[in-house]
C-alpha cells in the first residue's frame, strides 16, 4: 500500500501562491481599522466579506486534500489477493496450513478451483491448467508439464505462479518464492513508489498566481504613486484640502483594496470544484477516476500504451469464422459459401447470427452493431442485407427430413449440433449481473463454441436426449492428445440431423453410432478419410464422401494457414460413424484399461470443418482509434501474444495499415525482446517507430513508457492484468480495466474503465480536454474581470474622472459574480474542436496566444471603455458633472458662480491667522449644493441650502422624509431656501455672494474679506474675497450662539465633528445631500453596469461561436443570474439605514442605461469573437493537420506547427476561395503514416487527409 504520502504534506501540497493571495485579501478585509505608524486604515472591520473568502479559501485547501489522501488510501493491498489456507506436504502428511506460512522448499498439493498460494515448480501434473490472465493479460488457459515447452517463454509451461487459478486437473508443485519475492509480488512491490513532486493543476494554479502576483504588485504601486500625487479625493467621503495624511491614508487604502480587487479570489476553489464535479462527470461515460489531478493529466495525453486483451479487444475468446469442406461432383457451387462469418461479436452474448463471409462487409457489420442484443432476433428477419444466414427462424425443434430450409442452413446446424453435444461440459446462462447479461459454466475454451452454437440457433438441451452420450466411453482432452472425443447414440441409424452416414465404407450397415472428436488441426489431419457432399438434387441430407485427396489435403493446410495467419486459434472438428461391434469393441478395450483413441481414429474421420477463434477487436474501438488519430494522440499495442497474432489485431484495427506487407510489419511491428540490451538512444528510437509491441513482459512495458516519456510524450498505460500494473503506475495517467481488470493493476492507475472499453478512454481524454478548456475561459473571465477593473479606476484618475468604485465597493462588486458565476463553467458542454486538435503542452501558457491577442485586448477596451461610459452617463444622470473637481465641489465663489460653471457644491471656510498667516479650515459639510438631472422627461435643477435646525443625520434619515431615489428631503426638513438662513440674504436684488448687495442679515456668514488681523508690524491683513468665512463671535463661531449668547454645541455634536458637521451648524448633512447622493447613485449605475458586463463576458466566453444562439446549451446560466441579480438589488435597493454600502437607488432610467451600456459591451465582444474565429479556423485547419502528422509519428511530442510544416511542407493545408464567401479547405496530401523508403506497399496518401469544414469533420 502506499503510505509514501501523509495526510499533512498533502495539505501543504494544496497551499500555492493564489491561495496565499487570497487569505491576504481576507486577513486585509478582517483588519480594516487598524492604525499603523498613526495612519488608521479604514473605520471598521468587514468580517462579512473577509470570513467568507477565508472560509471558501479553507475549505477549499482541506477537500483538494482530502479527495488526494482518499485516493492514496484505496491502493491495493498485495496481501489481500493471496488465498488464506493451502493443502501442503509435511512429513508425508497432508497439512491445510495459513499462506503465510509457506516456506520455500513446501511441496502443495492443488487440485481444481484452488489458487496457487506461492510460485511453484511442477513436480506431477494431471491434466494440470491455469489461467495466468493476471500476469500474461492472455485469456487462454496454459496447461502445465513438466518439462518447459518454450525456454524462451517468460512464464515457462512448468512453473506456478501465486495468485493463478487452477482451471482443472490436479498437480503437485515445489515452492520457490513466496510473499513479495513471487512474481506477483515483484510486480506489486514496483508500486511503492511515492510520487515525488506537484500536480499538474497545482503547477497550473501556481503560474497562475505568479502571473497574478506581478500584476498586482504593479497595479497597487501604480494606483498609490497616481492616488498620492494627484490627491484623488472621494465626492462621497471627502479629505479636507492640504490634508496629504488623510490623501495618504486613502492612497494606501485605495491601492491595498484594488490590489485585492486585482485577486481572483474565486479561481482556487472554483478550479477545484470544476475538477471535483469533473470527477463525477467522468463517471458518467464509465470513467472512474482514483486521483484529482487525473481530470486535468488525461486531457493532455499524447500517447496511448494499449493492452491487447481486454482492451483492444473483448478479452474473451469468440468463434468468428467457419469454414467447412465441401465435394461438389459435377455441381454448380459458385453460391455456395466456402466460409461462414458469426458476427456480431460481443462476448458471451449470443445475439447475431452466421453469415456468408463475402457479403459480410463493413457496411453490414455496422448495421448489425447496431442492433440491440434484446431485438437481436425480431429485427434480423426484417433486415434486408442479403447475407442473413441467420438459422434462429428454423425455432429449436427437431429437422427431420424434409424440414424447410437452405442446404446452407442444414450444414450449419448439423455442424454446429455435433460441436455442441462435445461440449457439452460447458454451458451458457442468463445472468442479468454479468458483462452482457450472459455467464459461462465449465471450460472456458469451449465457451466461444457454445455462444457460436447459439447465434446459429442450437442449443436446446433436447439435443442431448435425442443422441445421448456414452460416458463411459468419451476420451478427455489433455495436452499430450490435443483433441477430445465424446460418443453418441443415433436414434435413427445412419443420420445426424441432415447428414447420412450411407455411403461411409468403414461401415458394413448403417452406423448406430457416432463420435464426435474436436482437437488440433495437425493432430487430425492425418486421420481424415472423408469429406462432406451436398445432397442431390432429388435428396435432403449431405452425406459422407469417402476419400481425402490431394486437393482436399491442399484446402484443409492453405485454410489452417490462412486462418493462423490471421492470428486465429484453429479447431478441426470431425464425426466418425460407428457401428455396435465398434462400440462393443470399445467397452472391452476400455474394461481393460486400454486407450480408446488409437481405435477410434483407425475407423478415419468424416471432416465437419476448421473453426477460427480469437479474441476479437470491440466493435467500438476501431472509432476510438480514428478519433485518436484526429486528435494527435498516438497508440501503441502491448501484448504477450505471439507477433504474427498482434500484426493480425492491429490491421483488423487500423493501428497497422491493413494493405501494409511484410516489410511494413517488420518496421511498425516488434518483440519486446528486441529491447534488451540496447542503450537509451537506441531504445528511444525503436520506441519512437513501433506501434505493436508483441512478447511483452512486465519490464518491458516500463521501459517502453519511460522511453516515451523521455521523449516528451504525456503517457497513457491501459492494462487489465498484474503484469500491466508497473506500467500503469510509470504512466502520466494509468488507466485500468474496471471489470476484468486485476486488483492491483487497479491500484495502480489513475482511472478505471468501468466498462473496459477502448473507446471510454477517449471519451475521458475530451472530458479532460473540456474541463480544461472550461477552466481557461474562467480564468479568463477572472482575470479580465478582476485586473481590468483595477485599471479601469487608473485610467479614470488619469483622465480626471472620480473613482468608479472605492474601497470595499469594488470587492463588493466582484462578489455578486465572481462567487456565485463562475460554478457555471462546470456543466458547459465542450466545443466541437474539442478532439481535432493536438494534445495541449504543459509548457504552453494557460491563455492562449490568440485569447492574449485578439480577445483580451478587445474586452480591455470594451470593459474599460463600458465602465467609464457608465460613470459619465450616470453622472450627468444624478449631477450633471462628470469630473471630479467638479463633483468634489469648490470653496471659491467666481467658480461656483461663473457662467460656465458646472461645480456641484460650495463650501464655506473658518478663516484662522496663525502666526501672521491665513489659514483656511473648509467645512466637511457643503453650504450650497445644485445638481442638474436627466428624467424621461428632460432635464431638471435642484439646489439644497444650509439649514441651522436639522436633526443628528442618522436619526433624520430614519424618519422617511428622505426620497432615496432624488436625494432630497421632503415635508419639514426641506432643505429649500425657504427654510435656510439664508433667504434674507439675497434681498434686495443679489443673485449671488459675488453682489456687493449681499449680506447675511444673521451676521453668521460674511465675505472672507470682511474679516481682518492686525499683524505684529500693525499691517491689517483681510482675507479672500473669493470664499466665504463663518464669522466669529469671540472665541466661537456665531452662528453657535444663541438668544441668550450661550454656546448651543453640546458634547455630543462636538464629537461628531470629525465625522460630519454638528446638526446646528447652517450647512447641509456631509452624506445626505443631493450631490454625495447622487454620486451614490452614479456608483449604482456604474456597479449595474459592471456587474451585467461581467455576466455577458462569461457568457460570451462560454461559446466558440454567438452565445445569444446557444444560450440552451447551458441552463445554469440562468441559475447563476437569479443570486446574482438578487443581491444587486439589494446593494443598490436596500435601505441605507440598514446596510450601508456607498450605493444608492436608480429610477427605471438609470437601470436602462446601465443595460444599454452592458448590451453594448456583449455586442462589441461578439464582434471581436467574430475576428477571432475568422483566424481560429485557418488555424484549426492547420492544427489538424497537425494532430494528423503527431498521430502518424512523424513528429517529436508536442511540437509547434511551425517546426511540424517546416519538417513536412507538402502537409500544409491550403485555403482556397469557393466564390461565395466561404472558407474552405482543401485536399491535405501528403506521405504515409509510414516511412515511404520503409513502405514502399503502403498507400501514399493519409487516410485522414480529406478536411472539409471542421464542424461536419466531427
Amino acid at each position: 500500500k502506499d503510505e509514501g504520502k501523509g495526510f499533512l504534506r498533502i495539505l501543504r501540497e494544496q497551499v500555492n501562491g493564489l491561495n496565499t493571495l487570497v487569505t491576504f485579501s481576507a486577513i486585509l478585509c478582517l483588519c480594516r481599522g487598524m492604525s499603523i505608524g498613526g495612519i488608521q486604515f479604514g473605520r471598521e472591520p468587514d468580517y462579512v466579506n473577509g470570513t467568507i473568502v477565508l472560509a471558501i479559501n479553507i475549505f477549499c485547501i482541506f477537500v483538494g486534500a482530502y479527495m488526494e489522501w482518499s485516493c492514496l488510501q484505496l491502493m491495493a493491498d498485495v496481501g489481500s489477493m493471496n488465498s488464506l489456507t493451502c493443502n501442503v506436504l509435511r512429513d508425508g502428511k497432508e497439512q491445510n496450513i495459513d499462506v503465510s506460512l509457506l516456506v520455500v522448499g513446501d511441496v502443495v498439493l492443488l487440485t481444481s478451483g484452488d489458487v496457487v498460494p506461492a510460485d511453484c515448480r511442477v513436480l506431477e501434473a494431471v491434466d494440470l491448467s491455469t489461467s495466468e490472465m493476471v500476469l500474461t493479460g492472455e485469456p487462454h488457459e496454459i496447461t502445465k508439464t513438466l518439462i518447459p515447452d518454450d525456454t524462451s517463454a517468460p512464464f515457462p509451461s512448468n512453473m506456478l505462479y501465486a495468485t493463478t487459478p487452477v482451471v482443472s486437473g490436479t498437480g503437485r508443485g515445489l515452492v520457490t518464492a513466496t510473499g513479495m519475492q513471487t512474481e506477483i509480488g515483484k510486480i506489486a512491490e514496483s508500486l511503492n513508489v511515492d510520487q515525488e513532486g506537484l500536480t499538474q493543476i497545482q503547477i497550473t494554479l501556481n503560474a497562475i498566481a505568479t502571473t497574478i502576483t506581478i500584476i498586482v504588485v504593479f497595479l497597487v504601486t501604480m494606483v498609490f504613486l497616481i492616488s498620492t500625487r494627484l490627491q484623488i479625493n472621494d465626492p462621497s467621503d471627502p479629505c479636507e484640502e492640504g490634508d496629504v495624511e488623510c490623501f495618504v491614508q486613502k492612497g494606501i487604502l485605495r491601492a491595498l483594496f484594488c490590489g485585492m480587487g486585482a485577486i481572483p479570489e474565486t479561481l482556487p476553489p472554483a478550479c477545484m470544484l470544476i475538477l471535483v464535479v469533473g470527477v463525477q462527470q467522468m463517471r458518467c461515460v464509465k470513467a472512474s477516476v482514483r486521483s484529482i489531478e487525473a481530470v486535468d493529466t488525461i486531457g493532455t495525453c499524447s500517447f496511448i500504451c494499449s493492452d491487447k486483451t481486454g482492451t483492444l479487444t473483448e478479452g474473451k475468446m469468440t468463434a468468428i469464422c467457419f469454414r467447412p469442406r465441401l465435394r461438389f461432383e459435377g455441381l454448380n457451387d459458385t453460391s455456395f459459401p466456402k466460409s461462414f462469418g458469426l458476427y456480431p461479436t460481443r462476448g458471451y452474448d449470443p445475439a447475431g447470427g452466421a453469415w456468408d463471409e463475402r457479403l459480410l462487409t463493413e457496411q453490414v457489420k455496422v448495421a448489425l452493431d447496431a442492433i440491440p442484443s434484446e431485438d437481436y432476433s425480431k429485427t434480423l428477419k426484417t433486415t434486408n442485407h442479403g447475407a442473413l444466414l441467420s438459422l434462429k427462424e428454423f425455432g429449436r425443434g427437431t429437422l427431420g427430413a424434409g424440414a424447410a430450409g437452405s442446404r446452407e442452413q442444414q450444414l450449419l446446424h448439423t455442424c454446429f449440433a455435433a460441436i455442441y453435444l462435445n461440449s457439452y461440459a460447458t454451458t451458457l446462462a442468463l445472468d442479468p449481473e454479468a458483462e452482457g447479461g450472459y455467464k459461462v459454466k465449465g471450460n472456458m475454451s469451449e465457451a466461444a463454441l457454445v455462444v457460436a452454437c447459439e447465434k446459429v440457433g442450437v442449443g436446446e438441451d433436447s439435443l442431448h436426449g435425442r443422441y445421448p452420450r456414452l460416458p463411459e466411453l468419451e476420451v478427455p482432452f489433455t495436452s499430450s492428445r490435443k483433441m477430445m472425443a465424446t460418443l453418441h447414440y443415433l436414434q435413427q441409424h445412419g443420420v445426424f440431423e441432415h447428414l447420412s452416414f450411407s455411403q461411409q465404407e468403414s461401415v458394413s450397415e448403417p452406423p448406430s453410432y457416432m463420435a464426435i472428436v474436436k482437437g488440433a488441426p495437425d493432430v487430425l489431419l492425418p486421420r481424415l478419410k472423408a469429406v462432406l457432399k451436398p445432397p442431390s438434387e432429388d435428396g435432403n441430407r449431405f452425406e459422407a464422401a469417402p476419400g481425402f485427396s490431394e486437393d482436399d489435403r491442399k484446402w484443409f493446410e492453405m485454410q489452417n494457414d490462412s486462418l493462423a495467419a490471421q492470428g486465429l486459434r484453429v479447431l478441426c472438428v470431425a464425426a466418425c460413424p460407428l457401428d455396435e461391434s465398434s462400440v462393443e469393441g470399445f467397452r472391452e478395450a476400455r474394461s481393460n484399461k486400454q486407450d480408446l483413441l488409437e481405435p477410434l481414429l483407425q475407423k478415419g474421420l468424416v471432416l465437419l470443418g476448421l473453426v477460427g477463434l480469437m479474441d476479437p477487436p470491440r466493435s467500438s474501438v476501431k472509432m476510438a482509434l480514428n478519433t485518436c488519430h484526429r486528435a494527435g494522440i498516438r497508440v501503441a499495442m502491448i501484448t504477450g501474444d505471439q507477433k504474427p497474432t498482434a500484426v493480425a489485431i492491429s490491421k483488423q484495427l487500423g493501428i497497422i495499415p491493413p494493405t501494409a506487407g511484410p516489410e511494413d510489419e517488420h518496421w511498425l511491428a516488434s518483440e519486446c525482446s528486441a529491447l534488451r540490451g540496447l542503450n537509451q538512444d537506441c531504445i528511444d528510437e525503436l520506441c519512437s517507430r513501433i506501434r505493436v509491441w508483441s512478447r511483452a513482459q512486465p519490464a518491458d512495458k516500463v521501459t517502453i513508457v519511460s522511453s516515451l516519456q523521455r521523449q516528451g510524450h504525456i503517457v497513457a498505460m491501459t492494462g487489465d492484468g498484474t503484469n500491466d500494473a508497473g506500467a500503469l503506475k510509470k504512466a502520466n495517467i494509468g488507466l485500468a480495466m474496471g471489470i476484468a481488470g486485476s486488483d492491483v493493476a487497479k491500484g495502480a492507475s489513475d482511472i478505471v474503465l468501468l466498462d473496459d472499453r477502448f473507446g471510454t478512454i477517449v471519451d475521458a481524454i475530451s472530458e479532460g480536454r473540456r474541463i480544461f478548456e472550461n477552466i481557461q475561459r474562467m480564468a479568463l473571465y477572472l482575470l479580465c474581470g478582476n485586473v481590468f477593473d483595477v485599471v479601469a479606476i487608473i485610467v479614470a484618475m488619469l483622465l480626471g474622472l472620480a473613482v468608479p468604485l472605492e474601497d470595499t465597493q469594488l470587492f463588493k462588486a466582484q462578489f455578486l459574480t465572481h462567487f456565485f458565476y463562475p460554478w457555471v463553467m462546470i456543466y458547459q458542454s465542450s466545443s466541437f474542436y474539442n478532439m481535432l486538435k493536438p494534445p495541449r503542452s504543459r509548457t504552453l501558457p494557460v491563455l492562449s496566444m490568440k485569447w492574449q491577442r485578439i480577445l483580451m485586448p478587445a474586452t480591455l477596451v470594451l470593459y474599460i471603455g463600458g465602465l467609464l461610459f457608465a460613470q459619465v452617463l450616470g453622472s450627468q444622470l444624478y449631477v450633471g458633472a462628470y469630473s471630479l473637481s467638479e463633483q468634489m465641489g469648490t470653496h471659491s465663489l467666481g467658480d461656483f458662480y461663473g457662467s460656465r460653471s458646472n461645480y456641484l457644491c460650495l463650501y464655506a471656510n473658518t478663516l484662522n491667522f496663525e502666526k501672521d498667516t491665513q489659514a483656511y479650515q473648509q467645512d466637511v459639510a457643503p453650504l450650497i449644493c445644485r445638481v442638474r438631472r436627466l428624467g424621461w422627461t428632460g432635464f431638471y435643477d435642484i439646489v439644497e441650502w444650509g439649514h441651522h435646525n436639522k436633526q443628528d443625520p442618522e436619526i433624520a434619515v430614519k424618519s422617511g422624509e428622505f426620497d432615496t431615489f432624488q436625494g432630497v428631503w421632503k415635508g419639514d426638513r426641506s432643505f429649500g431656501l425657504d427654510e435656510s438662513f439664508l433667504q434674507f440674504s439675497f434681498e434686495g436684488g443679489a443673485l449671488s455672494p459675488l453682489d456687493t448687495s449681499w449680506h447675511d442679515p444673521n451676521n453668521w456668514l460674511v465675505k472672507c474679506d470682511n474679516i481682518s488681523h492686525v499683524d505684529m508690524n500693525n499691517k491689517t491683513e483681510k482675507g479672500d474675497n473669493d470664499r466665504l468665512c463663518w464669522k466669529s463671535c469671540g472665541k466661537v463661531p456665531c452662528w453657535q450662539l444663541g438668544q441668550n449668547g450661550t454656546s448651543v454645541l453640546r458634547e455630543t455634536q462636538a464629537s461628531k465633528v470629525h465625522e460630519d458637521e454638528p446638526p446646528f451648524k447652517p450647512v447641509l448633512y456631509k452624506k445626505y445631500n443631493i450631490a454625495s447622493w447622487g454620486c451614490r447613485q452614479m456608483r449604482s449605475v456604474v456597479l449595474i453596469a459592471m456587474v451585467l458586463m461581467q455576466t455577458s463576458m462569461l457568457f460570451a466566453f462560454s461559446q466558440h461561436d454567438c452565445a445569444v444562439f446557444n444560450v440552451s446549451h447551458n441552463r445554469t446560466f440562468f441559475a447563476a443570474w437569479v443570486p446574482i441579480l438578487t443581491l444587486l438589488s439589494c446593494c443598490v435597493y436596500l435601505p441605507v439605514t440598514w446596510f450601508d454600502q456607498g450605493f444608492a437607488p436608480v429610477d427605471s432610467l438609470g437601470i436602462v442605461v446601465a443595460v444599454s451600456i452592458a448590451a453594448s459591451f456583449y455586442f462589441g465582444l461578439e464582434v471581436a469573437k467574430a475576428i477571432y474565429r475568422t483566424y481560429f479556423f485557418i488555424d484549426l485547419v492547420e492544427q489538424i493537420a497537425v494532430a494528423q502528422l503527431l498521430a502518424e509519428g512523424r513528429l517529436r511530442a508536442f511540437c509547434h506547427k511551425a517546426e511540424a510544416f517546416l519538417k513536412c511542407p507538402d502537409r500544409r493545408p491550403m485555403a482556397l476561395s469557393s466564390g461565395q464567401g466561404m472558407l474552405t479547405y482543401g485536399t491535405l496530401t501528403g506521405p504515409s503514416s509510414v516511412d515511404s523508403s520503409r513502405s514502399p506497399s503502403v498507400s501514399p496518401k493519409s487516410p485522414y487527409s480529406t478536411i472539409t469544414d471542421p464542424a461536419e469533420k466531427v
